[in-house]
């Protein structure tokens, strides 16, 4: 009897763990994708190359680089990434390509080292997400499969596999996303204790350096951190300010050498302004104009159903430079999937409105996925005609929250029946994932890297 029960307590604790086998497996496989995506419009990753010029120039001895250094300039649009103080993934992806040279990799290897740094930041994003759905269900049976479950939809839900594969500042942003919601899920509901505080402060610290658009996220987190931290402490209130205090010392110690580092370079916090400028100067010098602005009418963008449909097509699916298109049946699937997630959602949780708790998290998600969302929607009219769901996906983490709450309520996840239907919805997501990137591979011939046609920027040798 105590070997049967021995077996059944290693066999619990095993379970226990099972999230983190299933995150490793999705690293595994988006490595995978990783060495099968090429650097062409067809079968490439959206600004990969511009993107990959930052890190080359770390790796090749400039520790920080300028969009004055030759290195990092781009042959098109004169544009360089190094004017942004979102230099966290570079930093990352120079790491591994470091690594990689060490131990004497060929360029074609070099590069594909620099791409471990969009699976690192999927990791991330997958494990913490698998934390708040955990946190949420803490007290409820079947935990452990509804939390292997939401990092599964996270998992296989195709762009941001597709993102977890290739050099991009997205995947960062999205892994920053991921710990704030974390942060506030934890420290909202139980407290701001040093770990919770600890989640806050990467998620603001990879978001502020990742990717501007995830900035929403940061903008309604912290005075929501501020106030409901004084509301736990209100007779500590000497050691709220003090947690206060230390967080954003945290923070400025690892955001503000960038920020400082841009003023004094450029005169230009964000880099916004430099960006543009540079650009111009590429027109003035007789370039190609590459970027077209929409123009000022809102109601005819959202009315042009190409531009919504390839957005929410980006979203789920759509690879290349908006060049590997799934069929139609696919994003009605997906759609379905997040429209009866939603719907489940707010039918089982909506007699938690009342709940202060509550409502101090969800209101100022809501708030950050409609900032996100203008943000896109400004950049379209005003910026760039990019009918791009990359530039809007940081709403997939409160999304795929959400389905995964109303799914988890819906069913009784602790019974047979609750089991089978949480393993059939693992199984749709997962064979919809590998059937995207195997249509996506065999229509657009993804071969890999070959760098041949980029040798005018010099690789470390």
């Amino acid at each position: 009897m105590n070997i049967i029960k021995n077996f059944r307590y290693k066999i619990s604790s095993l379970a226990h763990y099972s999230q983190y086998a299933i995150v490793l497996c999705l690293c595994f496989y988006y490595f995978y994708l990783s060495r099968k995506i090429g650097l062409s419009a067809e079968n490439g990753g959206p600004d990969e190359i511009a993107r990959s010029l930052l890190p080359r120039c770390i790796v090749n001895g400039n520790p920080y680089p300028s969009a004055n250094d030759s290195c990092s300039v781009y042959h098109l649009g004169n544009y360089s990434y190094a004017v942004y103080p979102q230099l966290l993934a570079a930093y990352v992806s120079a790491f591994f390509m470091t690594i990689a040279k060490v131990f004497g990799a060929t360029e074609p290897q070099i590069f594909l080292a620099g791409r471990l740094a969009s699976v690192f930041f999927a990791g991330i994003s997958l494990i913490a997400i698998s934390k708040t759905i955990s946190f949420l269900f803490s007290k409820k049976a079947g935990r452990q499969t509804i939390t292997c479950l939401s990092v599964i939809l996270l998992g296989c839900w195709p762009q941001f596999a597709f993102l977890a594969s290739y050099m991009n500042n997205d995947i960062a942003g999205l892994a920053g996303v991921a710990l704030l919601i974390l942060s506030l899920v934890r420290g909202i509901s139980d407290k701001w204790g040093p770990a919770n505080v600890g989640f806050l402060c990467t998620g603001i610290i990879i978001s502020g350096l990742g990717y501007w658009n995830a900035a929403p996220f940061i903008l309604t987190a912290i005075p929501v951190f501020i106030l409901t931290i004084l509301k736990q402490r209100s007779n500590q209130k000497s050691t709220a300010i003090k947690t206060i205090v230390i967080a954003f010392l945290i923070c400025a110690t690892f955001i503000m050498p960038f920020i400082i580092g841009n003023a004094v370079r450029y005169g230009d916090v964000t880099g916004t302004r430099t960006f543009n400028e540079r650009y111009q100067q590429w027109l003035a010098s007789g370039g190609q104009e590459l970027m077209h602005p929409y123009g000022p009418h809102l109601r005819k963008l959202l009315a042009d159903d190409g531009f919504v449909n390839s957005s929410v097509e980006s979203f789920i699916a759509y690879f290349g430079y908006m060049f590997c298109k799934m069929p139609s049946i696919i994003y009605l699937i997906y759609l379905a999937l997040a429209f009866i997630g939603i719907g489940l959602y707010l039918s089982t949780e909506k007699y938690r409105i009342k709940d202060f708790r509550y409502r101090a998290v969800a209101i100022p998600v809501a708030i950050a996925c409609i900032i996100v969302i203008i943000l896109f929607l400004y950049r379209a009219m005003a910026t760039d005609y990019q009918p791009q769901g990359r530039y809007f996906i940081f709403i997939l983490i409160p999304l795929i929250i959400c389905c995964t709450i109303g799914i988890g309520n819906a069913v009784s996840i602790d019974s047979t029946s609750g089991k089978l239907v949480v393993i059939f919805i693992a199984l749709a997501a997962m064979t919809l994932c590998l059937y995207c990137f195997n249509h996506a591979m065999l229509s657009t011939h993804w071969t890999g890297i070959d760098i041949t046609a980029w040798k005018t920027y010099p690789w470390p040798q």
